[in-house]
């Protein structure tokens, strides 16, 4: 019996920050880096978890950068996240 093909994936990362109901509710605060970050007592549960895995498993990893949310937050500090993901 011939073995099947191996399962071919495509691992697609949505990479931006949240408006936090701001546009509704100007009290409220937008969330950046914490949104893709999502660090917890010092370790990264979101962009460095999923970079060290990649890394770990030699995976590549296509990252989608909203870019239109610079108007806003300005060039930094998304800048410095897709730096990071273009170097991993």
């Amino acid at each position: 019996m011939k073995s099947p093909k191996p399962t071919e994936v495509c691992f697609s990362v949505d990479t931006e920050f949240s408006i936090g109901g701001n546009f509704e509710d100007p009290n409220l605060s937008p969330i950046a880096e914490r949104m893709v970050l999502g660090t917890i007592d010092g370790k990264e549960h979101r962009l460095g978890f999923l970079l060290d895995v990649f890394r770990k498993f030699g995976v590549q990893a296509t990252f989608f950068v909203e870019a239109l949310q610079a108007a806003y937050f300005g060039d930094e500090p998304m800048g410095g996240i897709a730096r990071r993901i273009a170097q991993a």
